[in-house]
């Protein structure tokens, strides 16, 4: 009988490890997929198919609804399209998920001002700017950089997007965000630097080939912004960022270049 009971206590304890390695192989495979349709939507993102990316970010959000970079990502591709309202509601899911997730903080601030809700989104820009970003938090001192940079703070933007880099010198939109606050205060040299090693890392990003062709133009090196442009144009032909290198080119060919 004794013999009976413990086999078939083992028996019950095999089936129960049984299952639990299955649960952790299932919930490990769920994570795998998660970050690579991850990285597949930063990707449609990055190439300006903003609507694609937000079916991608979905898919990731329909299993998870609590990762706040996801929500974020969603609202940054929405703001691109300029759904306002909808950029407003993902960034908040973000928040709901992490209270103190700064970019999301920063994008509902510049989706308010965007729908002339200006004392709302002044009121959480300095709330924003008020959060110290944990030490090793590239998306907190880049969140917060993107807030003083809405806020003509571009000294401190800078700096911030420099501490993002130096912990994840790897993230395309770093360089591009500290590259237009560098072209913002005229520092073009080192804006196109920052826009060019936004391309090495990802070169499909359009919007980094539309802002390295501003600074060129800028600076009367006018063949090279042309070659941007018609970059821009290539990765992003219906998109904002080719519709503005468009308009860049029909004025450089109005002017004869």
């Amino acid at each position: 009988m004794k013999r009976l009971l413990l086999g078939s206590s083992l028996v019950s304890l095999f089936l129960c490890f049984s299952v639990v390695a299955v649960l952790a192989q299932k919930n490990q495979t769920v994570e795998v997929n998660a970050e690579t349709l991850y990285r597949e939507g930063e990707q449609l993102f990055m190439q300006e198919k903003c609507q694609k990316a937000i079916e991608v970010f979905d898919r990731i959000l329909s299993n998870d609804s609590r990762r706040s970079l996801i929500w974020y990502y969603k609202g940054l591709a929405l703001t691109h399209l300029e759904q306002w309202g909808t950029a407003i509601s993902a960034f908040d899911f973000a928040l709901g998920a992490d209270k103190d997730f700064i970019p999301a903080m920063a994008g509902k601030a510049i989706a308010l001002a965007n729908l002339d809700r200006r004392g709302e989104s002044d009121s959480l820009l300095q709330e924003t700017v008020a959060i110290e970003p944990k030490r090793d938090d590239a998306f907190g001192y880049f969140g917060r950089g993107v807030a003083y940079a809405k806020q003509g703070k571009y000294d401190l933007a800078v700096a911030d997007y420099t501490s993002a880099i130096k912990i994840n010198p790897k993230n395309a939109l770093f360089y591009d965000s500290r590259g237009t606050a560098l072209g913002t205060q005229g520092r073009l040299d080192l804006a196109i630097a920052d826009f060019t090693s936004a391309i090495k890392i990802n070169a499909s990003y359009a919007r980094s080939y539309g802002m390295r062709g501003l600074a060129y133009a800028k600076m009367g090196e006018y063949k090279s912004a042309k070659q941007d442009w018609e970059k821009a144009v290539e990765l992003d032909p219906t998109g904002p960022t080719g519709h503005r290198a468009q308009n860049n080119l029909r004025t450089l060919r109005n002017l004869g270049y």
